[in-house]
């Protein structure tokens, strides 16, 4: 257990010396399995105690630079972390807060009906979620794996009824958002406003790759947590260590 222990702070450490200053870099944090732990059901999360004050501190030391990019929406990050002052790029960036304003891409009024398509079709299925977004719908199979393939037969044929939408894959769910609506419009957007700043972009999932991507095209880069193939440069194992990398990197640049 201790070398496991020993091998797990020395991976931490070889992502952390390639990190830049914190002043000098805008830092975009996706928030489930990356910042929390994923859990049965959406709703479901535990945000601990010390998150608040972690961010808080990343806030302080990024000069602003901190922004946290997530496919929840901004109603339901705000429940989780009510005091968080940073920039906040929801739904996957189709809401997007910057300094108190909030900016959202127009959602097709044929999201609704999908929304009702879904949830009645849901409760043929024990264990199948549908979880809606104010600009997005994600159908969740975790407590239903082997509901699968239907949940993407019905997500196919729903999507087809949607203008500009697609289907994307995220853990254990399916997710149909605006084609406009990636994480790489967070990099983008950040970097123009700290244009001279290396992109620090930390994420699990199949969503936060346009996020990677974007990072590594202005000269920073992604990191990956979890075992899937990705775009970013390092790879870390779990939100523990990302939690770990965080509280490093602060002791570091406080120094």
């Amino acid at each position: 257990m201790t070398e496991t222990l020993e091998i797990r702070v020395t991976r931490i450490k070889d992502i952390l010396n390639a990190l830049p200053p914190l002043a000098q870099t805008v830092l975009l944090l996706d928030f489930d399995g990356t910042l929390v732990e994923i859990a049965d059901r959406p709703g479901n999360i535990n945000v601990p105690p010390s998150l608040a004050k972690r961010l808080q501190s990343l806030q302080r030391e990024t000069g602003g630079g901190l922004a946290i990019v997530t496919g929840r929406d901004l109603e339901t990050l705000d429940g989780f972390l009510p005091n968080f002052e940073g920039s906040v790029f929801a739904s996957h960036g189709a809401e997007m807060r910057l300094d108190g304003d909030v900016k959202s891409l127009q959602v097709s009024a044929q999201l609704k009906d999908a929304v009702e398509t879904l949830t009645a079709w849901a409760e043929g299925y024990s264990g199948i979620e549908v979880e809606a977004k104010s600009s997005a719908v994600v159908v969740h199979f975790r407590r239903a794996p082997d509901r699968e393939k239907e949940v993407r037969e019905i997500t196919s044929a729903v999507v087809q009824t949607l203008d500009d939408f697609s289907a994307s894959d995220a853990k254990m769910a399916v997710e149909l958002k605006s084609r406009e609506a990636t994480k790489a419009r967070a990099v983008d957007t950040l970097c123009g406003q700290y244009p001279r700043r290396f992109p620090v972009a930390i994420g699990d999932d199949t969503t936060d790759e346009s996020m990677f991507q974007a990072a590594s095209d202005r000269g920073g880069f992604g990191i990956k947590v979890g075992p899937e193939t990705t775009l970013a440069k390092h790879r870390i194992s779990t939100p523990e260590d990302v939690v770990e990398l965080l509280d490093f990197w602060l002791e570091r640049d406080a120094r």
